[in-house]
């Protein structure tokens, strides 16, 4: 039965990653475990681990399974358990169903503009009736917003049951035991009564941002939810400095795994899993280039040159440029750690970036990323270069003609 329940889940990945790659790239990085003994169809630690109860899914249709597969991941993008924040345990898991199951229900096949996957409402055999919180009155509402509205009388009975959870394989062996868990009554899973430490949200919004990286990559192909681009930019609720944004924008271009679709991986074979096998990361090539003109400030500056280093660190392979309207300095990977430490910047004059992806076309360097510090207070070349353009700039700036900015805040 857990076999069988492991190649429809694998049926499902591979739906997705076709369909949709933020999805499907989002559910590659997630461990589905088998729980025979679960009170629900599923659970999930909000983080990186999703458990099915296969005596239960197999009454599911196939996209029936897939509704309860997207609902799971919708917890671990959302971060529900580490947004609860002190509310009202039932409130808060009826909240996040809630604005789940309408984002999950949103989701249409691309080529019909039907909904790919089917809420499991109805009554199975040893179940009895299901009966999901979807409501199209939360349409659009983020789960904050549906706990404040909600009123006791809409809630459906509540009630507490012992939650056995193995942890990686699945005789349970490695499992822990729960007692007390609050069952909410949203017809669907369980939602385990934890929330998550600093290193596991940016864990989930890496995850995330490796995700929507597919999705770029794939031409932007399929459904992302908006609470995906809010997570990136967010980290998650808080405010993020716009260092933390410039690193995770380089972790996910030179730090995140790629797939080799032609081979499968065979530890995930051995679980009866088709997925593609992973491929050694690879040194990216990163071109930075240190805008020292007369226009910009002197706290900007060390603003700028206080990240270099760390830059340089998530990409080995790093060329400095220091640059005002031509090019003062080159420092190949080997020298940036030296020049940082002496900390004197030429330059001081006008402005002018032709000078620097001219120098970049006659090296020979083919990027990975250019990454131009600067206040785009500058004149550039016509045309924009084959290789992705990152500005970093501080909130009062000129225009770029292509590319993408970033605003650093002042």
């Amino acid at each position: 039965m857990s076999s069988a329940e492991k190649t429809r889940l694998t049926q499902v990945r591979m739906q997705l990653l076709e369909l949709h790659p933020f999805w499907g790239h989002l559910l590659l990085q997630v461990k589905l475990l088998m729980a025979p003994e679960l009170e629900a169809f599923a659970a999930t630690d909000c983080v990186s681990r999703i458990w099915f109860n296969p005596t239960m899914t197999r009454h599911l249709s196939f996209r029936q399974l897939g509704f309860v597969v997207m609902h799971e991941l919708g917890h671990i993008l959302l971060l529900s358990a580490e947004r609860r924040v002190g509310r009202n345990m039932q409130l808060w898991n009826c909240a996040t169903d809630f604005a789940i199951n309408r984002m999950v229900d949103a989701v249409c096949h691309p080529e019909t503009g039907l909904r790919l996957y089917r809420s499991p409402n109805g009554t199975y055999p040893e179940i009895g009736e299901v009966k999901i919180l979807l409501d199209p009155k939360w349409d659009g509402k983020v789960a904050e917003a549906i706990y404040e509205r909600l009123a006791c009388e809409e809630l459906p009975e509540q009630r507490t049951i012992t939650v056995r959870l193995p942890l990686n394989g699945a005789d349970g062996a490695d499992g822990v035991q729960i007692p007390g868990v609050s069952d909410h009554g949203g017809g669907l899973d369980v939602h385990l009564p934890r929330g998550a430490s600093p290193e596991e949200v940016e864990e989930v919004a890496d995850a995330v941002g490796r995700a929507l990286a597919a999705w770029q990559e794939a031409g932007r192909r399929g459904h992302v939810p908006g609470e995906a681009v809010r997570l990136i930019e967010a980290g998650g609720g808080g405010a993020v400095p716009w260092s933390a944004l410039l690193q995770r924008f380089l972790r996910n271009t030179f730090g995140r795994k790629e797939w080799d679709q032609r081979r499968p991986d065979r530890r995930m074979l051995e679980e009866g899993f088709w997925l593609p096998q992973p491929k050694q990361a690879r040194r990216g090539q990163l071109v930075v280039a240190v805008d020292t003109s007369g226009s910009m400030s002197a706290a900007l500056l060390a603003k700028f040159m206080g990240e270099v280093r760390r830059l340089a660190e998530l990409a080995p392979e790093t060329t400095l440029l220091i640059a005002d309207s031509k090019v003062q300095e080159v420092l190949e990977p080997s020298e940036v750690e030296g020049y940082l430490r002496r900390g004197q910047l030429k330059g001081g004059g006008g402005t002018d970036h032709r000078p620097v992806f001219k120098w970049v076309e006659e090296s020979g360097i083919q990027p990975d990323l250019f990454v131009g510090l600067t206040d785009l207070y500058s004149c550039f070349p016509k045309t924009a270069p084959s290789y992705p353009v990152l500005w970093v700039a501080e909130g009062r700036h000129g225009i770029a003609p292509w590319g993408k900015v970033l605003e650093v805040a002042e």
